[in-house]
């Protein structure tokens, strides 16, 4: 594993080289330029990058041709952060406070909405498209644009489902697949797509992309829990003063004793719910074993997403991407 972490690292150094140049240009107006640098400087993992350089490189292609569309895809992640702090009403995010609490709320509608166009402008440079190839980034275009609007109906469903108690196990997977799985599939099926994959090699690393993704998010949900404020970069308890329906909450919601569920109710959706009545909510969801059924979910989708690399010629690159996937569950489990 402290090979992966290494790989990482470098993959997170090259990344964060070439997004600090080109927001760099823009220097000329310092608030934007600020505020839109803010969360890359705080760090972050840049796995959804790695995901695309290691994708290319699995499928028997030269990864450094790969660098500016992965860095384009963590641009967009990052995109998609600063404007759910928004909505989440969130005072952290890394360890750090969130865009809008530092420049208000207009600066960082807007700095999401620059750091969405630097996507596009990223891909469709003449020397990114000249290496890749035109058709490609047309094609790399539209999968951009098609899992945003994805993640866009997965952020919908997640503000939709908070206002509700009879949320179902399938109508979660299905928002954590749009909101936060899908831009991991894209990130591989990119990847794939500019390492000259086979129709095989491609389906093989979509489908990993997309349970590894799950088990990530479901992990996400977990450690919201269980973790620390210090892993997280935000209190412990935010998803549930949120009132959002994790995997965890919906196996509480459905398999807890009346007296029981009242504790998880009475601070679900409650932004001003002490801390002490948190604490016992999570108790109570770890007592009658609805993290355990998470925990296991998790497993599952992993132990999925390893399989669908069978296809994939054994390589150091695959290793890292079966490895990478373990990391994602074994972060805290």
């Amino acid at each position: 594993m402290s090979k992966l972490l290494d790989e990482i690292k470098l993959c997170c150094e090259e990344v964060d080289r070439f997004i600090f140049e080109l927001l760099e240009s823009d220097k000329d107006i310092q608030v934007l330029y600020q505020s839109s640098i803010h969360l890359f400087k705080a760090g972050g993992k840049r796995v959804r990058p790695f995901l695309t350089i290691k994708a290319c490189e699995a499928v028997g292609g030269d990864p450094s041709i790969s660098i500016p569309v992965a860095s384009a895809i963590e641009i967009l992640h990052t995109f998609t952060l600063i404007h759910d702090d928004i909505m989440d009403e969130s005072d952290l995010r890394r360890g750090v406070p969130t865009v809008h609490t530092v420049w208000g709320i207009p600066q960082a509608i807007t700095s999401g909405d620059y750091l969405f166009a630097k996507v596009f402008q990223v891909i469709c440079r003449s020397e990114v498209a000249e290496r890749i190839g035109y058709d490609k980034i047309v094609r790399i275009a539209g999968m951009i644009a098609e899992a945003m609007i994805d993640i866009a109906k997965g952020q919908t469903l997640d503000l939709l489902l908070q206002s509700r108690m009879d949320v179902s196990e399938e109508e979660y997977l299905e928002m954590i697949r749009l909101k936060t799985a899908r831009l991991f599939q894209v990130s591989a099926e990119i990847g794939a797509l500019i390492g000259g994959c086979s129709y095989d090699e491609f389906e093989a690393l979509s489908g990993y992309g997309l349970k590894a993704g799950l088990a990530f998010q479901i992990v996400d949900d977990i450690l919201g829990l269980v973790g620390s404020e210090e892993e997280l970069g935000k209190p412990i308890g935010s998803d549930l003063r949120e009132g959002k329906k994790t995997i965890v909450v919906i196996q509480g919601l459905r398999k807890l004793p009346a007296r029981s569920k009242s504790i998880v109710t009475r601070v679900l959706g409650r932004r001003d719910a002490s801390n002490k009545d948190v604490k016992r909510a999570i108790e109570t969801l770890i007592r009658y074993g609805c993290v355990e059924y998470a925990k296991d979910m998790a497993l599952r989708f992993r132990d999925e997403s390893i399989a669908s690399l069978s296809k994939i010629k054994p390589s150091r690159s695959r290793a890292s991407l079966e490895e990478l996937a373990r990391l994602f569950v074994d972060r805290r489990l």
